[in-house]
């Protein structure tokens, strides 16, 4: 007799066991291949086979490691960069891509969310298609919009998972990502272990005795924490102790950036607490941790004096001097005069694009177009040459010159309208998520955020985040428990006016 559970099988069950054990010994070959072709491709590959399963079953995995991915600070021995060929591409953004898939599959969005998310992708794609009909290469359109894109999808990301637990997951992860990138920042600063990011002297003249400048992936996701923070706090939504796990690894990190840009954003914050805030006692709040800043800053200064033979004091010393040089002495007219970086911007940047903006003030020449002639300023290469060509600082001047007045009014539309009406919510996650974004806005007048890597991610996180609750009451109150229930986790309540 058969039996039963062998009459039930179908022809191709027998199949089954052979066919497994001859994919896995051809995986195998393939594995080997790949790793003695490039061993670090080989690692990831395995890696990504381990991987998979988690994704399978926990899909939101793949939003906390696109955010971890892009924004940890870690030796620069730890490969994040990976190329095929002659393409080159960073971890995170895979995982981002593969975030936005599966958000935008799962969770919908509103109708008013959907509406500012045509304008950005509005903005990307109409100026990629000039650009292309006005012969620019696609290498250039590419390279123009590769993090705008990022950006997008970030935005997308953000504006859906307001309504969910995510966000506080994400703020939750956050902690440890700090103090990771503090350490290894940290490291850096002392000990000279290369870490990811740039490093250069703290110096406007480049001189070897200041400190040295650390600018890594954490940098201005540090500068971000420190605007939600301060402006939050500054509002009197949340107490000041209660940010203290996030502000001190972010403020360490922002502070050896040794970046002016970081004073712009955190002014324009603290001004969005105030504004927010509302009422006589948010300004003596303001000035009262004004004031505490200033004597403690002043007091350390003194001790650290006192004890400059000491090594770990003549080294804090020198960060504070450099500190005081580059950024506090660094915005004042004089300084700027004579540094180098800012008269390029001036001299062979803005001139080039007002010129370029008048030739097309409306519909711009598309995204790729190069907006000043080659071998202008500084370069090193012909190659650079071309790259200078078509990037600025200025991301307002460069955005109109691509897009136009018309495409940048979709950009404004779809970013600093939501930031607007996010503050307005008057709630501790609309005024936070509001000044981290019109902070990093701010710096792009200077520093192009949405074309940084990985500030274009930031900037569209913060961006989706003011959209997510600019358009939807439930998911305001939604993200205030969520966000409270953190508090809660780290040592005290939520507070929320």
């Amino acid at each position: 007799m058969i039996p039963q559970q062998l009459l039930k099988r179908q022809p191709f069950d027998y199949l089954a066991r052979p066919a497994l054990f001859v994919g896995a010994a051809l995986l195998v070959v393939a594995l080997v291949a790949v790793a003695v072709y490039s061993p670090v491709l080989g690692l990831a590959v395995v890696a990504l086979l381990l991987v998979v399963p988690v994704v399978l079953r926990m899909p939101r995995v793949l939003v906390y490691a696109a955010v971890a991915s892009a924004f940890v600070t870690l030796p620069s021995a730890i490969p994040m960069t990976y190329a095929i060929g002659p393409y080159s591409f960073r971890l995170y953004e895979p995982l981002l891509i593969a975030a936005a898939v599966y958000v935008v599959s799962a969770f919908p969005a509103t109708s008013k969310v959907r509406a500012l998310e045509v304008a950005l992708f509005g903005f990307v794609v109409i100026w990629s298609i000039v650009g292309l009909t006005n012969g620019s290469d696609i290498a250039f359109i590419i390279a123009d919009v590769r993090m705008l894109v990022y950006l997008a999808l970030a935005y997308s990301i953000a504006s859906r998972i307001m309504r969910t637990s995510m966000v506080a997951g994400i703020v939750r992860l956050l902690l440890p990502l700090l103090w990771i990138s503090a350490a290894f920042t940290l490291l850096g600063s002392v000990a000279g272990i290369p870490i990811a990011g740039r490093e250069e002297y703290a110096s406007l003249s480049l001189s070897a005795d200041a400190a040295t400048r650390i600018l890594s992936p954490s940098t201005y996701l540090s500068v971000a924490v420190v605007c939600i923070a301060a402006s939050v706090v500054i509002a009197g939504r949340v107490p000041f102790k209660r940010t203290l796990p996030w502000m001190i690894p972010a403020i360490f990190i922002a502070a050896l950036s040794f970046s002016r840009n970081a004073i712009i954003s955190v002014a324009v914050a603290a001004l969005v607490g105030l504004i927010a805030g509302g009422s006589a006692s948010t300004w003596m709040r303001a000035v009262s941790y004004a004031a505490i800043a200033v004597v403690v800053g002043a007091a350390a200064w003194v001790l650290l004096s006192a004890t400059s033979s000491l090594p770990v004091s003549a080294w804090a010393l020198q960060q504070v001097n450099s500190f005081t040089g580059r950024v506090i002495e660094g915005i004042s007219l004089n300084a700027i005069s004579n540094d180098t970086s800012a008269q390029y911007r001036l001299g062979q940047e803005n001139p080039f694009l007002l010129s370029s903006i008048a030739q097309q003030p409306v519909f711009g020449h598309g995204f790729g177009h190069p907006y000043k002639p080659l071998f202008t300023g500084r370069f090193a290469s012909e190659a650079e040459a071309e790259a200078l060509s078509r990037f600025a600082h200025n991301f307002y001047l460069w955005a109109w010159v691509k897009a136009g007045a018309v495409g940048l009014v979709l950009f404004l539309v779809a970013t600093v309208a939501p930031a607007i009406a996010s503050m307005r919510l008057r709630t501790g996650a609309g005024i936070g998520a509001a000044a981290g974004l019109l902070g990093l806005l701010a710096a792009a007048f200077v520093a192009p955020m949405p074309l940084g890597v990985p500030t274009g991610f930031l900037v569209g996180l913060l961006a989706g985040a003011c959209a997510g609750l600019a358009t939807g009451s439930q998911a305001s109150g939604d993200i205030e428990l969520h966000l409270g229930a953190v508090a809660h986790r780290t040592g005290g309540s939520h507070a929320n006016a």
